[in-house]
Parts: C-alpha cells; structure tokens; sequence
C-alpha cells in the first residue's frame, strides 16, 4: 500500500521518472488481439503490466489508476485522483480472481473515507 501511496502521489520518492509515470497514467490501449485476457477468460485492461479500470473490473476515481489482483481476492493498486494507495492480503483465499466481496467492500470504504477528507 505504502508503494502505491507513492506512485499515486508522482513517484519521485521511489526514483520513478515523470516519463514513466506518464505511461502509468494514460489509459490502457487494447493489444492488437483484443482485450480478451487469455488466463482469466475475461475482458480486462492492462499497461506497463499493471490491471487498470475496466468495465470487467472497476476500481479507482478514474482511468489514471492502476494495480495488481493476486490470487484468492487479493488486490493492491494506486489511485492519483485520489493520491492514495490501497492493498488487501486476506487471511483466507476464496476462489475471487478479482471483485472479491471482502476487498471490493474495503476499497470502497476507503475511498468514501478519502473523499470525505479532500
């Protein structure tokens, strides 16, 4: 969380250059092939490796955010619109690859929390 918290405020403090940053930030342009992620069986967004915003997966105050599912429900990602990272390690893997009730109801906590405080 604390490494998405600081991409999600530019990233300087980790040596991340504006340039890269800048590609974290646009959103995702679907491969040649479509966007039909051939693991997961699903329509999903991707750049520079990282999952972002979809209609499949909603998260983030907008496109800029970007993250990383894990396996059992885990989700972890920074959100620049609202300068903040988030990341969810559950005690007990369930069968969620993404929109894990537990972690989606979580993150949407969080970032009523945030919202409140800006």
């Amino acid at each position: 969380a604390k490494a998405y918290g600081l991409l999600a405020t530019g990233g300087e403090a980790l040596g991340v250059s504006e340039a890269t940053m800048g590609h974290f930030l646009k959103p995702a342009t679907a491969p040649l092939e479509g966007d039909l992620d051939q693991v997961l069986r699903a329509p999903m967004s991707y750049s520079l490796g990282y999952v972002k915003p979809c209609e499949m997966f909603q998260f983030g105050s907008d496109d800029r955010a970007f993250g990383t599912q894990g396996a059992g429900g885990s989700f972890a990602y920074a959100d620049p619109g609202l300068e903040t990272g988030f990341a969810y390690a559950m005690n007990r893997m369930d069968f969620y690859v993404f929109g894990d009730p537990r972690e989606r109801s979580l993150r949407e906590a969080m970032e009523r929390s945030v919202r409140t405080l800006s």
